[in-house]
């Protein structure tokens, strides 16, 4: 069972009730969903293939939800990172998760940008979109949405959380479609 089908359910049964609320942005869960079909399917345009990983670190705003039910859709592997950390932790996840694309708020981009190397082929995708990163919004793309999720197996990979990291460097802990459940 894929875990989008919880937003599946929700937005089939609450459509148009009110799913995400941040300041005086109001999403349905219809929209949500589709937001999250469309971040799925554009990043598997991107050249993701079911099982990749995508890193984000965003500060709190419905991106981070429309980015981890895009994945969950794509059956892709969602890596959130802490915000706090410095851009060299941040790399770090990025490189030992194995993540192919980044995405990020602009307030990370002085970081990222002075620790340029170790962020390279990595792709950037940014709400704000400054630097090298590219615009969010390519990823809401209703031409290369999803018609439905992917099918993936309960012991399938959908969360990769690192530790902190307190007696040596953070450790991916995998959570698969079953935990999620």
């Amino acid at each position: 069972m894929n875990s989008f089908a919880f937003l599946e359910k929700s937005a089939r049964q609450q459509g148009d009730g009110l799913a995400l609320i941040h300041g005086e942005e109001r999403i349905s869960y219809r929209t949500f969903h589709q937001r999250a079909l469309a971040v799925g399917g554009n990043l598997l345009a991107l050249g993701c293939a079911p099982g990749d990983r995508v890193a984000f670190c965003l500060a709190n705003s419905p991106r981070i939800m429309e980015v981890i039910f895009g994945c969950f859709a794509a059956g892709l592997v969602v890596v959130p990172v802490n915000a706090r950390l410095h851009p060299r932790e941040m790399a770090y996840i990025v490189a030992n998760s194995g993540a192919r694309i980044l995405i990020h708020g602009g307030e990370y981009d002085a970081g990222i940008a002075a620790n340029a190397e170790l962020f390279a082929g990595v792709r950037r995708i940014s709400p704000d979109a400054a630097g090298d990163a590219e615009q969010f919004d390519m990823l809401l793309d209703p031409a290369k949405a999803l018609a439905a999720a992917v099918d993936a197996a309960p012991e399938d990979l959908c969360w990769l959380f690192y530790t902190s990291g307190t007696t040596g460097k953070p450790k991916g802990a995998m959570w698969n479609h079953r935990m999620v459940r």
